[in-house]
């Protein structure tokens, strides 16, 4: 007996959606800000993929959030950082959301391309689970799921080392510092603004450079950061602070191990970047 119209439809969502994932797989190295777009797509499709199968219709939407929260009521939950993959739609493509002199693509590097292609992977195979779990779909029905394949290539572990920096809020502002380093040690930067949720500022492959004080102080278009000696951050629109001074931690990224070796060497590169009495700790 062959499946039925609605399970076939959501099938085809799902397959899109796990093309768009291997589509982001192959612009990771030549087109960052087009694998966030297409990594982003793919969680949305997959999400209009498993809403197709319980309801029988797909939302008109974009938004992952607004996805996500109507599949929360349904029993699955998805972290916050793959419900973050929904500012691509528009920053990765359009110059007017992007606040600043450059374009869209000139924001994006390697690791922004590899952590949106890992988070879109978790929720693709969540959803997968989801659906076999809740019999929505049998096994045998869902599209060949290649995530394996070329994992290595794709690994956030691959030529770079990464951790975040906590996020820190102000009111209904939302700051955000990455810090990153290559095999040579040299640190790049993140930093990201939100307010009520909407994107005001992102920007990567910033300059770390060492301040005056023995800190290190990034430098975005408008909008900038600071950690001291003493492992405080401090964020600053122009030359005025808008927050800080915070110690916060710096986290590995989800599916990391803290023990892992490569966050041990950013740990020391920070060590040794930062002449403080006590530095950042990688929890």
């Amino acid at each position: 007996m062959g499946i039925n119209k609605q399970s076939a439809e959501s099938i085809r969502w799902l397959k899109q959606a796990q093309h768009d994932w291997y589509v982001a797989s192959l612009l990771v190295e030549n087109s960052p800000s087009s694998s966030c777009f297409h990594s982003q797509q793919s969680v949305e499709k997959s999400l209009k993929s498993v809403l197709m199968a319980i309801t029988g219709d797909t939302p008109h939407t974009h938004n992952i959030k607004d996805l996500a929260e109507r599949m929360q009521t349904n029993g699955l939950s998805l972290s916050r950082e793959i419900r973050s993959l929904d500012m691509y739609y528009t920053i990765s493509r359009y110059p007017d959301a992007n606040p600043g002199e450059k374009a869209p693509f000139e924001n994006y590097e390697k690791l922004d391309a590899q952590e949106t292609l890992l988070y879109a992977s978790q929720a693709i195979e969540q959803v997968r689970k989801f659906m076999v779990d809740h019999e929505l779909l049998k096994e045998a029905d869902l599209p060949a799921w290649n995530r394996d394949q070329d994992r290595d290539s794709h690994s956030l572990q691959d030529g770079a080392h990464i951790a975040d920096l906590q996020s820190l809020s102000n009111k209904n502002k939302w700051y955000s510092l990455k810090l990153y380093a290559n095999d040579e040690g040299d640190l790049r930067a993140s930093l990201q603004m939100k307010e009520n949720n909407k994107v005001l500022f992102h920007q990567s492959n910033l300059k770390v450079k060492d301040g005056k004080d023995g800190g290190l102080v990034v430098h975005g278009d408008g909008f900038g950061a600071k950690i001291d000696k003493n492992s405080k951050v401090q964020f600053f629109e122009g030359k005025i602070q808008v927050r800080g001074a915070c110690n916060p931690s710096l986290k590995a990224p989800k599916g990391t191990d803290v023990n892992d070796s490569s966050i041990k060497d950013l740990r020391k590169i920070l060590d040794d970047r930062i002449h403080r009495v006590k530095g950042p700790c990688i929890d």
